[in-house]
């Protein structure tokens, strides 16, 4: 996932960029800041979220798009089945 989502918007790129395209790839984004993502601490990130599947079993994809200064330095990404 974290190859796939640098490949569209790599390193530098201005996080506004990145915050419309996940967005647009059907992510709910917030932005949080000197937060928590995973086992990092005192991380700035657009944090989106997104889940698909029917029935009682969805996948969800959690991503954090690390920025600095305005620009994207690194993204991280976790995903698994979420269900009953």
């Amino acid at each position: 996932m974290v190859e796939a989502v640098l490949a569209q918007i790599p390193v530098g790129t201005p996080v506004d960029d990145a915050q419309r395209f996940m967005e647009r790839e059907g992510f709910a984004c917030s932005r949080n800041t000197n937060a928590e993502f995973l086992d990092r601490k005192g991380l700035d990130y657009v944090y989106c979220d997104r889940s698909e599947g029917s029935g009682f079993v969805q996948r969800r994809w959690q991503v954090a798009v690390i920025h600095r200064d305005g620009k994207v330095v690194e993204v991280l990404a976790s995903t698994g089945l979420v269900g009953p």
